[in-house]
């Protein structure tokens, strides 16, 4: 669809991939700008979010400012999916490129 062509990674890219988990020899997509996306790469949005719905637990936990059983209730929250899930299934769907992804959830820490 328009301009979106396959891209194969950077060592810097495949670096940032491999810290996240994901493999580097997948197909990714790259946009370089057509007619049809007005020269910007992009035919369409798709809102990338973070929603945390707060539990029992969680109320209880900021309630009592504990931060340790906070980040355990998001955790174990089923329904909880964190802003780096939704970019990268995101970018193993093709719906967007790599430097998005990076643009949008940053350098990943190692620890």
């Amino acid at each position: 669809k328009g301009c979106k062509k396959d891209y194969t990674p950077n060592e810097a890219e495949k670096a940032w991939l491999a810290s996240v988990h994901i493999d580097p020899g997948i197909t990714f997509k790259h946009s370089s700008g057509c007619d049809q996306c007005s020269y910007s790469g992009y035919v369409e949005r798709v809102g990338v979010y973070e929603l945390l719905e707060l539990n029992g637990a969680m109320m209880t936990a900021l309630r009592t400012n504990n931060s340790v059983d906070f980040s355990k209730a998001v955790r174990d929250c089923k329904t909880y999916k964190p802003l780096l899930a939704g970019v990268l299934q995101l970018l193993k769907d093709g719906k967007t490129s790599i430097s998005e992804s990076i643009r949008i959830v940053g350098q990943i820490d190692e620890d």
